[in-house]
């Protein structure tokens, strides 16, 4: 699946991100929210993060899962540092 934004959208996604963040109630991001492994590949909406796959039992039914790419874009979102938006290559 190839992504296709432009700049001025990334900007938006990635400023979202961050206010999420500053207010508290952003995805957790770095490890899985039930066991903290740094391997969480699943994202759990209603559980506020990151899920392994020894923890994917613990997801409710109605909740709303992102997976591989979708989580790696969020991912390289949040960590981007603005100053090198211009030189993305999305």
């Amino acid at each position: 699946m190839i992504i296709c934004y432009s700049i001025p959208q990334i900007i938006i996604y990635i400023f979202k991100l961050k206010l999420l963040y500053l207010l508290g109630i952003g995805p957790n991001l770095r490890h899985c929210v039930f066991c903290d492994s740094e391997k969480g590949n699943t994202l759990s909406l209603l559980n506020g993060g990151l899920v392994c796959n020894n923890c994917k039992g613990n997801i409710e039914k109605d909740d709303i899962l992102l997976f591989g790419e979708k989580v790696s874009f969020i991912r390289t979102l949040y960590y981007l540092d603005l100053k090198k938006v211009n030189n993305l290559n999305f």
